[in-house]
C-alpha cells in the first residue's frame, strides 16, 4: 500500500528508514515520510493514497522529459563536456552556449542526426529521446552556464578538480613536507568558565596552547 509512496521518497532522496545508536532498523512513520515530502515540494497527499502518489510521480517523470538538460552537471575539470539532452526525437540539431565564470562565452552546433540515443518516450503525444552529446573538449575548473538556443533552462556546469588537496604534501609535491592542524567545533569546548558549550573566550584560550 506504500510502495507509492516510498517510491516518491526514493525519488526525492529521502530515506525510509534508519539504524539507531544501538543497530535497531528503524521504519520512519508513512505520516513523517508525506510531510517531509510536502517540504520538499510533493502534494499534501495522504500517505496510502497511491492513485494521488502515482499521479504525481508520473507527472514529475514526464516534466523532467520536457527539460531539455539537467539542472546541474558535474564534470571532471580538463575532461570533455558531455551532457544527457532530452529533446524531440526528430530534432534535427542545437546551437548552444557555455559562458565561464568570467563572462566568456563559447558556442557551438551539434547536429543530433549522429548522436546514439540512450532512451525514448512519449511525453503529450510526442516522442523525446535522451543523448548524451559532446559540447565542449575541455574545461577549465570552475562554474559554466550552458543554454540551448530556444530553450528557457540552463544548465550549471560544475567542473571540479580530479580530486581535493592529499595533506602532507607541499606545492612541489614533497611527501616529506609537514603539515599539521587542529580542527575544533567551538560548541564541543568544555572549560571550568563555562556551563558545557564553547565560546570565543574558550577558543581564545586553546590558541595558545595550541600553537606551542
Amino acid at each position: 500500500m506504500l510502495e507509492a509512496l516510498h517510491r516518491a521518497c526514493l525519488r526525492a532522496g529521502i530515506a525510509t528508514s534508519y539504524h539507531d545508536v544501538w543497530g535497531r532498523r528503524i521504519e520512519v512513520a508513512p505520516s513523517n515520510l508525506a510531510a517531509l515530502l510536502a517540504e520538499f515540494g510533493f502534494g499534501r497527499h495522504a500517505p496510502d493514497d497511491a492513485s494521488a502518489w502515482e499521479a504525481e510521480l508520473a507527472e514529475r517523470e514526464a516534466a523532467q522529459w520536457r527539460r531539455a538538460l539537467p539542472p546541474v552537471h558535474v564534470v571532471q575539470a580538463g575532461e570533455p563536456l558531455q551532457v544527457p539532452l532530452r529533446l524531440a526525437a526528430d530534432a534535427p540539431r542545437i546551437d548552444w552556449s557555455l559562458t565561464d565564470e568570467q563572462g566568456a562565452v563559447r558556442r557551438g552546433s551539434l547536429a543530433l542526426d549522429g548522436v546514439a540515443e540512450r532512451a525514448r518516450r512519449e511525453v503529450d503525444g510526442q516522442w523525446f529521446a535522451e543523448r548524451v552529446a559532446a559540447i565542449a573538449d575541455t574545461l577549465p575548473m570552475g562554474y559554466h552556464r550552458l543554454r540551448i538556443e530556444g530553450r528557457p533552462e540552463e544548465t550549471l556546469v560544475i567542473a571540479a578538480p580530479p580530486r581535493c588537496y592529499v595533506a602532507g604534501q607541499d606545492e612541489d609535491g614533497d611527501s616529506e613536507a609537514r603539515h599539521w592542524g587542529i580542527a575544533v567545533q567551538l560548541y564541543g569546548l568544555r572549560s571550568a568558565r563555562q556551563w558545557g558549550i564553547g565560546d570565543f573566550g574558550d577558543l581564545a584560550a586553546l590558541v595558545a596552547p595550541a600553537a606551542r
